[in-house]
């Protein structure tokens, strides 16, 4: 796992994105929601800050219209309250 780096997981999601694109009810305007899987990440077992910026940027130029939510889950309350405060920098 420690050999997969950022670009690797921003890859997954562009792929796993656009199978679900492909598959939309109405392809005019498909809408996507992502879920992130955070069992087992805390701040001190290394939360990856650069991932989450690096998903960010790929997925707000390339797919606007197309993502409702992003959900991360579970996170813990210092996770939460350092996410938030990293989301009031973005959009």
């Amino acid at each position: 796992v420690e050999n997969i780096s950022s670009d690797d997981v921003c890859k997954a999601f562009v792929l796993f994105t656009e199978l679900m694109l492909a598959r939309s009810k109405d392809p005019k305007s498909p809408k996507t929601c992502q879920f992130i899987d955070l069992s087992g990440v805390t701040i001190t077992s290394g939360f990856r800050v650069d991932l989450l910026k690096k998903i960010y940027q790929v997925f707000e130029p390339n797919y606007p219209e197309t993502l409702t939510k992003m959900v991360m889950y579970p996170v813990s309350t210092m996770l939460g309250t350092t996410a938030r405060t990293l989301l009031n920098f973005v959009n």
